[in-house]
């Protein structure tokens, strides 16, 4: 699982551009391209692209966790 691909997957799919997404978070725009590459997130930065895009992200941690628990 590659949460940045995901993340960004979502925004683009809601036709927001990573400027909008750095405006939304009160980032810069590098800030938002680096994390669409990064496969690893942070619970902080999951929950606030949850927040900002009313989408539950936490489900793919928790799909993700119990897939290695098998």
């Amino acid at each position: 699982m590659h949460f940045g691909k995901i993340v960004k997957n979502v925004a683009y799919s809601r036709g927001l551009s990573a400027q909008d997404l750095a405006e939304i978070l009160n980032l810069q725009v590098s800030d938002i391209l680096f994390l669409y590459e990064k496969k690893a997130w942070t619970l902080n930065n999951i929950k606030a692209v949850s927040y900002a895009f009313d989408h539950d992200f936490l489900k793919y941690l928790e799909f993700s966790y119990l897939f290695q628990m098998l």
